[in-house]
């Protein structure tokens, strides 16, 4: 892809993608190789001398920003951000046993060479979600190691026989117009506002809900479905005004995720589904 001929708010469309599948994928390996040895509980795992494996700092990062945000993150790992996330792959007493091999291709010559690479993402990664320039130097490295990283995982599941039964494109965000951005993990793909009197909704309001569909797919492959919201939508945002027909306790609306491939996951002919509830009040 020629990045010089896009456009800034068109390279940062793409270099956020990016990242926010390759955040996907290493929460992804960090709690499917962590939890099986050490348990849900593993960020407060222990080495043979009773010490904690990854630093207090790190935990309670993560766990501070849960706590502010409950409904966001289904797991305490989805609450991690980058930098965290970074710093427990490389952890010296877990990169050999739990994650050389998901990253031997990408980085072959083992922990040293990845926390070097995964390192050079986190400056571009703070330019982009603090509304500051990035070059297209820095837009490229994000795209190109971001992919490689996550083609390595990819690899990493086939050769292991991990991988997905149905490899199909998914949910991974949802962000509403109240300003939540929503995190969703395997088998999880939908939020409820309906008990927060913060998100609640009178006939008048515009309400919107976006949706970052994994972007190792190509919005080629799939097509979008809206369902519930009243009138057909096929885009990854929809706009609802809410009117007195949607005065109800349970608002639920949701979107059908269909690939263009021949078969399809689930009855009814699409592959992946989110939705999700608000509660609509009549009016003042």
């Amino acid at each position: 892809m020629e990045l010089y001929n896009l456009t800034e708010e068109e390279r940062r469309i793409l270099c956020k993608q990016a990242l926010e599948s390759l955040e996907f994928w290493l929460r992804r390996i960090i709690h499917e190789s962590l939890s099986q040895e050490f348990g849900d509980n593993y960020l407060e795992a222990k080495n043979s001398k009773g010490d904690n494996i990854i630093k207090n700092e790190i935990r309670n990062k993560i766990k501070e920003r849960k706590d502010l945000e409950p409904d966001r993150f289904p797991r305490l790992i989805d609450a991690s951000l980058l930098e965290q996330e970074i710093d427990i792959i490389c952890n010296p007493e877990l990169f050999t046993k739990y994650f050389f091999a998901p990253l031997k291709k990408a980085f072959p010559d083992g922990r040293e060479e990845a926390r070097t690479f995964l390192k050079r993402l986190e400056y571009p990664r703070n330019c982009l979600y603090h509304a500051n320039p990035i070059s297209v130097r820095l837009s490229e490295q994000v795209i190109c190691y971001s992919h490689d990283i996550i083609e390595s995982f990819k690899e990493y599941y086939i050769m292991t026989n991990k991988e997905k039964e149905f490899n199909v494109p998914t949910v991974i965000k949802a962000t509403d117009s109240f300003g939540n951005v929503f995190h969703f993990s395997d088998g999880v793909n939908s939020y409820h506002l309906t008990n927060n009197p913060k998100f609640y909704l009178r006939p008048g309001d515009i309400l919107t809900v976006e949706l970052g569909i994994d972007p190792s797919f190509s919005e080629n492959d799939y097509t979008l479905s809206w369902e519930g919201v009243g009138f057909p939508c096929d885009n990854k945002k929809v706009f609802i005004k809410i009117e007195e027909e949607h005065i109800r306790e349970v608002f639920m609306f949701g979107c059908n995720v269909t690939s263009n491939k021949s078969w399809h996951k689930f009855v009814g002919g699409f592959d992946h589904n989110f939705f999700c509830t608000y509660k609509v009040l009549p009016p003042l």
